[in-house]
């Protein structure tokens, strides 16, 4: 910390009672001597034993321990003048932020992020922040680990962090955050390129670009590839993002990465990004953080165009139940909702809501002409809302194959699927056995959203 000058100091403060006895403890530390700061503020040595006699009656104990000839800090004072410094601190952080919005500063921003971002997302927020912020000066430094960045962010080399599925930490606030699926990126005139999704089996016969142990991607990758049962053999293995990509776009290869790696490459028409079946759970939280106590009046403007241009500024509003939530689309307090389609079937046909897109993997029989969610841009992207009967664990196996055929039999009878249809379900038999199966895929693809999220039950 930079120590004022105490002509500075007391500039900065008023002359109320609570900020002379401030500026009196502030003179009288380090110099630890009444004579001498009663010289710095150019008054009577006398008037200052007062004022310190009156801050340790009005705090109820002693600030200083008095030798002969020099003042020692107390416990107390310690805490005091700690607070007193933090103060001006903050003073000092608040007038270079007015400055920065002021303009009469030049400023600077340091960014940490990962590499694969570096070429994809960023480039385009750089070019349009400079041209509204020329005397602003960035620098970005690109580190391996997510661990890296934070540490950067926390430790105050950094003012913004970018990368994916960062930890928790007290001393950083997350800004903004979207979640990208992992899916198989290929050249536009690979063999599998024209399919809408794959299976893992598919992509064996290809070479393989696999990102190494140090990444974000690898534990996903490795994780899908035990549960299909196949021995992963990359044919190379790597922590750069770029290598990836143009190892698939030059050697006909496959690499494993999510829409925000290739952003630039599938606008080009270089890269083409397919849902592969066993990752479609598989999603990475793209975060950007900020350190807890704020940043720079400079980077938080460079924070929210990051948050714009990466399509990452949603605000959840929560309602008490669905009809509100349509209420509120209808009032224009909120500007989406999701919900299922029967129950907002006669708005939309009235023309007072337009269907933006289904969240199904394929269109609706309700209503064929909206798009899917991933027709929309959003490859591999399937919510459902889904309905199955439960026992309690105890219920003997003759009681769960008895309900189990009957339930079968029931969801063929055509006036229930005739119902159902019209409530906008799509019924679908699942034994007990592949409903286990089910639930232990949904659980985790769910658990792992929340906690990307944050989100909190209430």
């Amino acid at each position: 910390m930079r120590l004022l000058p105490l002509g500075a100091a007391m500039r900065r403060v008023s002359s109320s009672s609570n900020c002379w006895h401030a500026a009196i403890l502030w003179a009288c530390f380090p110099n630890t001597s009444i004579r001498k700061a009663a010289n710095h503020l150019n008054v009577a040595a006398s008037a200052i034993s007062r004022q310190i006699l009156a801050l340790e009656t009005q705090l109820g104990t002693p600030i200083f321990q008095r030798l002969p000839k020099k003042l020692i800090l107390t416990a107390a004072g310690e805490v005091l003048i700690g607070h007193i410094r933090q103060t001006l601190k903050e003073l000092t952080r608040a007038q270079a932020k007015i400055e920065e919005l002021k303009g009469l500063r030049r400023g600077e921003i340091t960014v940490a992020m990962m590499s694969g971002l570096a070429s994809n997302l960023v480039p385009g927020t750089v070019k349009e922040f400079r041209a509204a912020n020329p005397r602003v000066k960035l620098s970005l430094t690109l580190f391996n680990t997510g661990a890296e960045i934070q540490s950067a962010v926390a430790n105050g080399e950094a003012d913004l962090g970018i990368g994916f599925d960062f930890t928790k930490d007290g001393n950083l606030k997350v800004l903004a955050r979207a979640v990208g699926r992992l899916g198989a990126v290929m050249a536009p005139n690979h063999p599998l390129a024209k399919r809408t999704s794959i299976r893992l089996g598919d992509c064996i016969d290809y070479p393989l670009v696999i990102a190494d142990s140090s990444s974000a991607i690898r534990p996903y990758l490795d994780a899908a590839f035990t549960r299909a049962a196949i021995d992963l053999q990359p044919a190379i293995e790597t922590n750069a993002i770029e290598i990836m990509r143009h190892a698939a776009i030059l050697n006909n290869g496959i690499t494993f990465l999510t829409p925000f790696d290739i952003e630039f490459e599938r606008r080009a028409g270089r890269l083409v990004y397919v849902t592969v079946r066993e990752l479609a759970h598989d999603a990475q939280a793209l975060m950007l953080i900020g350190h807890e106590r704020g940043s720079s009046a400079i980077a938080s403007v460079l924070a929210e165009l990051l948050k714009t241009m990466a399509h990452i500024d949603i605000r959840h509003v929560p309602y008490k139940s669905g009809p509100e939530a349509v209420t509120g689309v209808l009032a224009g307090d909120v500007s989406f909702v999701f919900f299922t389609v029967p129950s907002v079937l006669p708005q939309v046909e009235a023309g007072k809501l337009r269907a933006l897109a289904i969240t199904s993997a394929t269109r609706s029989a309700l209503v064929p002409n909206v798009p899917t969610v991933a027709e929309e841009g959003f490859p591999g992207f399937e919510v459902l809302a889904w309905y199955a009967l439960f026992a309690p664990r105890e219920t003997p196996e003759p009681v769960v194959a008895r309900v189990d055929a009957d339930l079968e039999k029931i969801l063929q009878m055509p006036d229930v699927r005739d119902k159902m249809a019209e409530l906008g379900a799509e019924p679908r038999y699942m034994g007990a056995a592949e409903l286990t199966r089910f639930v232990e895929i949904e659980s985790p693809k769910w658990g792992e959203l929340i906690r990307a999220s944050g989100t909190v039950a209430e």
